[in-house]
């Protein structure tokens, strides 16, 4: 009798032990594959949006007009359609990329105080294109100088909280990202986020 008694026992703890055994195995199943599928979510290649961005750098037929005062982008390029067909939907990716300090193929004159030519950036064409796609809210832009029939841009017309300047690029010698560039940018953010930017059509014919 005790001998039954001690090895029902020991079957039920090589019962116990095997059922343990397998709900590890499980576990480190599922850990495994979750480690996997964080690690493809990271890798997850770039958006459609993402890619229409780091096109502008390398495409054929992208130009404009750089000057002290705005960066104007000749809209009719492919490359810039491409960005005009997402609509509404282009606006956050724009401003996203405000700070972005990726240089565009297009060549300039103009030269800083120093007299180092100044380069084209994706953040100065970027914040152009988006100036052009959204409505010119007088939270935004100082509707004077945009009726006056000056040289400029309708960039050049933003208020100074959103303002993006060429010179902001190059405060010197070197490019990079200064705090008016980011002020600026995590302005148009909240603006966005909290529904105050209308998308509206640019006619450019």
């Amino acid at each position: 009798m005790l001998l039954c008694h001690l090895s029902a026992k020991r079957g039920f703890a090589a019962y116990l032990f095997s059922v343990m055994l397998f709900c590890g195995f499980a576990a480190l199943v599922f850990l495994c594959a979750s480690v996997s599928f964080t690690q493809s979510k990271k890798s997850k290649p770039k958006t459609n949006g993402e890619k229409l961005i780091t096109a502008l750098i390398d495409a054929e037929g992208v130009s404009g007009v750089y000057g002290d005062d705005g960066m104007y982008i000749f809209v009719q390029a492919p490359a810039i359609q491409r960005i005009f067909r997402l609509k509404a939907k282009a606006i956050p990716l724009l401003i996203a990329h405000l700070d972005d300090k990726r240089l565009l193929r297009i060549g300039t004159n103009f030269t800083n105080e120093n007299g180092n030519r100044l380069e084209i950036t994706v953040g100065m064409a970027c914040f152009d294109l988006q100036t052009l796609m959204i409505r010119h809210d007088s939270r935004f832009f100082d509707k004077k100088c945009l009726e006056e029939e000056i040289e400029g841009t309708i960039g050049s017309c933003a208020r100074k909280k959103y303002l993006i300047e060429p010179f902001d690029f190059w405060p010197g010698e070197k490019l990079r990202v200064t705090k008016r560039i980011l002020r600026a940018k995590r302005n148009w953010q909240t603006a966005y986020k909290k529904g105050r930017i209308r998308y509206t059509v640019y006619d450019w014919l």
